[in-house]
């Protein structure tokens, strides 16, 4: 009983919360780019509700699938988006991941001559999960089982990006998902090269993985593939290994390959990236 009550409240915040957005008007879209047609930018959507309530939205296509949800204060100089919810989809032919997280940050918008600078004053954190649901083929989790599932599979997704940032040392942020997949992909899933299209497989296994080539380890089978043990424990820390043996990352990277690159690049775009960069609005504030 105490589930399905839970379940029931839930459901009727996130109905209050989508009707109270589709009352809300543009007010206002800022853009990194004065070039409407550089997709390479970040959007701040400002919308006024009919309580007058300011709301913000952050998107862009280096975080996509990505929505930083908060609340705007107007200032003397500009305007301040306070951070404190984030939504992450992602999906695949098969189904969808969907969540929504508590989250923090603030970033300042100083407007001068029609432009915006921005600059984050209190850098932006993931906090603990609201909401999550993820469709499987014709299976559906949702509630506490979708929650659960999609935590976990976020959680595996933020150790993963950090032992690429941390101990690999790839780059802070990659501007295209296609470049990102190049060094994840031959190095995390050697054995997947059969199941690309060729196309795909030249662009992703260009060159030789001497490393796994070499190795010649014990397999286990995981997500309809076999996992060279011995190549895992070459590669990867030891709370990964039992993940990538069991087809775990694996069954991550077909199901929401979307999500790994956008927080990857995260917390880089809102803390370092847009410090300094200019805004022009595209839509004019009322």
């Amino acid at each position: 009983m105490k589930k399905y009550l839970r379940f029931v409240l839930i459901t009727l915040a996130a109905a209050v919360v989508l009707f109270t957005l589709s009352c809300a008007t543009v007010s206002a879209r800022l853009r990194s780019t004065e070039r409407e047609s550089d997709k390479n930018n970040v959007q701040v959507t400002i919308l006024k509700a009919e309580n007058t309530e300011i709301k913000g939205e952050l998107k862009s296509p280096y975080i996509p699938g990505i929505t930083l949800h908060g609340e705007i204060e107007e200032t003397e100089e500009g305007f301040s988006f306070y951070i404190t919810k984030i939504r992450m989809f992602t999906n695949w032919p098969q189904g969808w991941t969907d969540a929504y997280y508590e989250a923090s940050g603030h970033i300042v918008f100083q407007e001068q001559n029609d432009q915006w600078t921005a600059e984050t004053t209190d850098t932006f954190e993931l906090w603990d999960i609201l909401k999550g649901e993820i469709r499987y083929y014709d299976a559906y989790f949702r509630g506490d089982e979708g929650l659960w599932k999609v935590k976990n599979r976020i959680d595996r997704i933020r150790k993963l990006n950090r032992f690429f940032k941390d101990e690999i040392g790839l780059p802070l942020f990659y501007p295209d998902k296609k470049g990102f997949a190049q060094e994840l992909v031959p190095f995390l899933f050697p054995e997947a090269e059969k199941t690309f299209n060729g196309k795909e497989r030249k662009m992703l296994f260009s060159e030789t993985n001497l490393l796994y080539d070499q190795s010649e380890g014990e397999r286990f089978e995981g997500g309809g593939l076999f996992w060279n043990t011995e190549y895992s424990q070459n590669i990867l820390p030891e709370q990964l290994i039992p993940l990538r043996n069991s087809g775990t990352l694996w069954r991550d990277f077909e199901e929401a390959s979307g999500l790994i690159y956008s927080l990857y690049n995260l917390e880089y775009i809102v803390n370092d990236w847009m410090e300094g960069k200019i805004f022009t609005t595209t839509r004019s504030r009322k």
